[in-house]
C-alpha cells in the first residue's frame, strides 16, 4: 500500500496551517488581554472552542487512514460518502475487539435503510442514473438475500461507470487512473488498492466460501462461494467509492481554486452550529405518530402541522392534482436530478406523472426512519385517461437547507422536500 497518507491532503493541510497560526497568536492575545485591549472572558470562551476545533479536526483527519490501514486489505475503503462516525466506531471495534467485529458494524450500516437513501443520491450522477434499473434490483435481490444475483449486477455497474467516465478502460483495468487531487476514495490508499484486491487472479476453482469480491474468480465461474452478505455489503461500498471518484474527478478544477478564507469569528460561529446540530442528532428520537389523532389520514393542507413531512408531501399530492408541475418540482430535492433548472426539473416530473390526477389519498403511515429522513406510505387514487386505478407508495421525505445539506429536523434554514423516489409511478397502470 502507498506511503502517502489522507491526512497530508491538501484540504486537511491547510485547515492544520490555520489553527496553527491561530496558536502562535495565542501569546500576543494573552498579552493583550493582560493590557485591557481585548475582552479576557471573551478571549478565554473563543480560545476554549479553537481548542475544541483543532482537537477534533486531528481526530478526524487520522480516521480514512486509519480506517485503510485496517480495512482496506479486506475490501472496505474509506469514502467521502460514508460518515466518519460509522469509519470511527468500526475502527475502535476493530482494535478494541476484532477486526471482525469492525467489519460488522460496516455490513449492519449497508444492510439498514442507509443503503436505500444513499442509491438514491447515485443518480445525480450521470453514468450512475444510466443503471438505475440495474441499481434497482440489485438492490431488490439484496433485501430478498439473493446475493447470487445482486452481486454480479454491482460488478458490472463498476466497471460500466469508471469505463464512461475513462472512455477507454473500466474499473478492473490495471491501465485505469483512479486518482484524484485532494480526495479520499481517489487516494492512492483508496480505490487503486481496492481495483488491485478486486482483480486479483483466481486460477483454481473453489466452493469454499470467500468474502472478497474477487471480480475475476466470481465473474469467471471458479469463486462458487462467493454469494452472501459480506462480499455483497462490499461491493455496495465499493459503487459508492467509485460515485465518490466520479464527483472528485469533475470537481477538481474547482476544487483547486482557492477558496477565500473565512475570519476566525465566522469560523468559531459555523464550529458552533456543527456542535449544536450534534446536540440535535444525539437528542433526537422518532416520533409516534397516530393517524387520526396527531394527522389526519386524508385532509387539507391546513390540516397538518406546520413544518412537518406530512404537510410537505399532502401540498405536493395537491400540486399534482392541479398539474402544477413547477411547484412540484420545488418541493423536490435537486440533489439526485440531473438539471438544476426549475424547468427542466418540472418537464421530467411532468413526464413521470403527468398521465395520472390523483382524486383522493390516504395516508398509511408515517415513520421517522432519521433525524432527517421521513418515509410516509399513501394510498392513492388517481384518474389515468377514463379509468380509475388505486395504488400504494411510499414516498420518502429529507430535511435539508437550500444547497442540499443535511439538517437535523427543525433546525433553522431547513425545510421537507420529496427524494425522487417515484420513478416507477410513471407506468403503475401497467402493473395494475
Amino acid at each position: 500500500m502507498s506511503t502517502e497518507r489522507i491526512e497530508e491532503n491538501p484540504s486537511f493541510k491547510d485547515l492544520k496551517e490555520k489553527f496553527d497560526s491561530f496558536q502562535s497568536l495565542k501569546g500576543f492575545l494573552k498579552f493583550f488581554s493582560f493590557l485591557g485591549l481585548i475582552d479576557k472572558n471573551k478571549f478565554k470562551e473563543d480560545f476554549g472552542k479553537f481548542e475544541g476545533m483543532k482537537k477534533e479536526l486531528e481526530e478526524l483527519s487520522k480516521i480514512p487512514d486509519t480506517f485503510n490501514r485496517l480495512f482496506a486489505k479486506r475490501g472496505w475503503i474509506a469514502c467521502e460518502s460514508m460518515k466518519a462516525d460509522i469509519l470511527k466506531e468500526a475502527i475502535e471495534r476493530a482494535e478494541n475487539e476484532s477486526i471482525e467485529a469492525g467489519e460488522r458494524i460496516l455490513i449492519e450500516y449497508f444492510k439498514s435503510e442507509n443503503l436505500r437513501w444513499k442509491i438514491g443520491t447515485l443518480f445525480g450522477t450521470p453514468e450512475m442514473k444510466i443503471r438505475v434499473s440495474i441499481i434497482n434490483h440489485a438492490y431488490d435481490e439484496f433485501i430478498e438475500r439473493d446475493y447470487m444475483s445482486c452481486i454480479p449486477l454491482i460488478l458490472m455497474v463498476i466497471d460500466g461507470a469508471v469505463s464512461d467516465v475513462n472512455k477507454k478502460y473500466g474499473f478492473f483495468s490495471e491501465q485505469s487512473e483512479l486518482k484524484s487531487w485532494d480526495s479520499i476514495a481517489a487516494h492512492s490508499t483508496g480505490l487503486s488498492v481496492l481495483r488491485d484486491l478486486f482483480f486479483k487472479g483466481r486460477n483454481k476453482t473453489t466452493s469454499e466460501q470467500i468474502e472478497t469480491p474477487f471480480r475475476n474468480g466470481i465473474l469467471h465461474g471458479r469463486d462458487l462461494g462467493f454469494a452472501n452478505e459480506v462480499v455483497a455489503t462490499k461491493c455496495w461500498s465499493a459503487l459508492f467509492a467509485v460515485r465518490d471518484w466520479i464527483q472528485a474527478i469533475r470537481s477538481e478544477p474547482k476544487r483547486k481554486e482557492k477558496e477565500p478564507e473565512l475570519p476566525w469569528r465566522e469560523t468559531l460561529s459555523l464550529w458552533n452550529k456543527v456542535q449544536e446540530s450534534k446536540k440535535r442528532l444525539i437528542d433526537w428520537k422518532p416520533r409516534a405518530v397516530e393517524l387520526g389523532k396527531d394527522a389526519p389520514r386524508s385532509g387539507e393542507i391546513t390540516d397538518y402541522n406546520f413544518g412537518t413531512p406530512e404537510r410537505t408531501l399532502v401540498e405536493f399530492i395537491n400540486y399534482w392534482k392541479s398539474s402544477n408541475y413547477g411547484a412540484m418540482a420545488e418541493q423536490v430535492s435537486t440533489f439526485v436530478f440531473d438539471e438544476k433548472s426549475p424547468s427542466k426539473r418540472a418537464g421530467e416530473i411532468r413526464r413521470l406523472l403527468a398521465t395520472k390526477t390523483p382524486q383522493k389519498f390516504e395516508i398509511l403511515a408515517i415513520d421517522d426512519q432519521a433525524a432527517a429522513i421521513t418515509e410516509i406510505s399513501v394510498r392513492i387514487s388517481a384518474e389515468v385517461g377514463e379509468e380509475t386505478i388505486i395504488f400504494d407508495h411510499t414516498f420518502r421525505l429529507i430535511y435539508e437547507d437550500e444547497n442540499n445539506q443535511t439538517l437535523v429536523r427543525g433546525e433553522f434554514g431547513g425545510s421537507w422536500r420529496l427524494i425522487k423516489n417515484f420513478w416507477n409511478l410513471e407506468f403503475i397502470e401497467l402493473q395494475k
